[in-house]
């Protein structure tokens, strides 16, 4: 599980540089920071396919392969970019 800091973080990310919805804020915290849940589907730029990861050891971001361009993968990669150093500032949690 996430902690609110964390949760409210990632969520900047997603919606500052994924276009995630300001509104779906509080859902996404309420969810990671209640259960261990490894996938969220926050759309955003990416369209229905765009989903952050907390698996693995990683928090990441993924979309669908039909849905890339080399746009969205210049946005996905600065998103997983930002994450892993998000995490690694906070230190391995996972």
């Amino acid at each position: 599980m996430l902690t609110e800091d964390q949760a409210n973080q990632i969520y900047e990310i997603l919606e500052r540089v994924g276009g995630a919805l300001p509104s779906e804020r509080d859902h996404f915290v309420f969810q990671q920071t209640s259960r261990d849940i490894e996938e969220w589907r926050f759309c955003g730029h990416f369209g229905f396919g765009g989903k952050f990861w907390s698996a693995n050891g990683k928090w990441y971001v993924t979309m669908y392969d039909e849905d890339r361009t080399p746009s969205l993968d210049r946005v996905r990669d600065a998103i997983n970019e930002l994450l892993a150093d998000l995490l690694s500032a906070w230190g391995s949690v996972l």
